[in-house]
């Protein structure tokens, strides 16, 4: 009877109890890798504003210093307000830009349109479990709210041409994290990204690269065409390699941003320990 083969019961709980202790394990697992916090940013050209007045869903007005401007935001025409959507999109763009710490990239190639307005790129930003996360404005309407948008624009020679913010890119990481990502999605409908990998699949944009909770890289991907980088080198190096990666700079002497506690390591390799030891009293018992 011991040689038996085990009856599909006894497999079906065997199965369940391994699924089990396998999500039981995953959070365990991934907290004993480095972490690594991806944060989405504004670029590197911007200034401050502060937006006073949304005109419409592409438009407002906001100081710039001292100076107010009417600012047209770069890269989509959203509806207008006497069309259906046009009230909807200008509700939107006041929602992100409420209470937001605003910053304006001006167009370098042609600041200003026909009618006298500043030709911008924006983006609104908040802090998010203590990280300051900022979302492109042209990118929440082309990517998160199509429907608001009336058609995405390119007027020649914009310095980032729409399907900048639409493309994908993949970025290798140089070896296996517990990723975190906070994106222009985020400060939509508050989704924060999480998940174990080597690699990892951006948006065109800004994004500030943090390993246990310093930020080591400003990787900057505002490529017209997907492109495919590693920067394994660069986050774990002072020496930055090409031009993916730009504006790294040593914190090892400033404090950590905020973060979760770490785990301790011995309370880890003690849950292992147990679940292994379930296992293999749940296997035995499978095959008798």
């Amino acid at each position: 009877m011991g040689n038996e083969m085990a009856s599909p019961q006894r497999l079906t709980m065997s199965v369940a109890s391994l699924m089990m202790i396998a999500l039981i394990l995953a959070p365990y697992i991934a907290r004993t890798l480095d972490e690594l916090i991806v944060v989405e940013t504004y670029s590197p050209g911007s200034v401050d504003g502060d937006v006073i007045r949304v005109v419409d869903g592409d438009t407002v007005e906001a100081y710039i210093g001292d100076r107010l401007e009417r600012i047209r935001i770069v890269g989509y025409d959203a509806w207008e307000l006497r069309e259906p959507g046009g009230a909807q999109a200008r509700s939107f763009l006041a929602e992100l830009c409420s209470g937001a710490d605003v910053k304006i990239d001006v167009d370098d190639l042609e600041p200003r349109d026909r009618y006298g307005r500043l030709l911008a790129y924006m983006w609104c930003g908040r802090s998010i479990n203590g990280y300051m996360a900022y979302a492109s404005i042209s990118k929440a309407f082309l990517a998160g709210r199509p429907d608001l948008v009336d058609r995405p624009l390119y007027i020649e020679p914009d310095e980032y041409p729409y399907i900048v913010w639409l493309l994908n890119h993949e970025v290798e990481l140089g070896k296996t994290y517990s990723v975190v990502l906070i994106n222009t999605s985020t400060l939509i409908d508050g989704t924060i990204y999480r998940y174990v990998g080597d690699k990892i699949t951006l948006t065109g944009g800004f994004y500030r690269i943090y390993i246990a909770g310093k930020e080591t890289a400003l990787l900057k991907l505002a490529s017209v065409e997907s492109v495919s980088i590693d920067i394994g080198d660069e986050i774990r190096s002072e020496s930055v390699k090409g031009n993916a990666v730009e504006g790294y700079r040593d914190l090892e002497n400033q404090p950590s941003l905020e973060g979760g506690e770490p785990y301790s390591g011995l309370a880890t390799v003690a849950t292992v320990a147990l679940a292994i030891a379930i296992l293999i009293y749940i296997l035995r018992r499978a095959v008798k």
